[in-house]
Parts: structure tokens; C-alpha cells; sequence
């Protein structure tokens, strides 16, 4: 089973526990909400297997935090 993945990418964490902190992030596909402070456009999508996924965040060797950022169902 695929799941749409709205983008992967490496970052600085900017609230919360991990402030400050590089990260890692993997962004869902699919959120049906609208809010005016949204700074993601979600107009395209890659599809992964589960094993996929997993060896796309192996290449980010050097981060150790993990964030998944759900998106709404629609």
C-alpha cells in the first residue's frame, strides 16, 4: 500500500522540545483545511511504499529526530 507523502526535508524544529534542533520532517498528502496561516501549499504529492519511505529518510544520516506531520483526511 502507497501512502502520498507531501514532501521529506531536513530543518531546524522552530517550537516545542526540540527547539532549536535539526529534524527531520515527512509531510502527508491530503489535508482538506484551508487555515489563512498555513505556509504549505499541497498541490503535488509523491506516492511510497512503506520500504520506500523508509530508505528515503536513511539518506538524512545524520539527523536522529524524527517528525510526522499529519495531514486531514478528505
Amino acid at each position: 500500500m502507497k501512502g502520498k507523502i507531501a514532501e521529506v526535508f531536513a530543518s531546524v524544529q522552530g517550537e516545542g522540545l526540540y527547539l532549536g534542533e535539526e529534524q527531520l520532517f515527512v509531510r502527508f498528502y491530503g489535508c482538506n483545511l484551508s487555515c489563512r496561516f498555513c505556509d504549505t501549499k499541497l498541490n503535488h504529492f509523491t506516492e511510497y511504499e512503506p520500504q520506500e519511505l523508509l530508505a528515503e529518510i536513511r539518506l538524512y544520516r545524520t539527523i536522529f529526530i524524527l517528525s510526522l506531520l499529519p495531514a486531514e483526511s478528505r
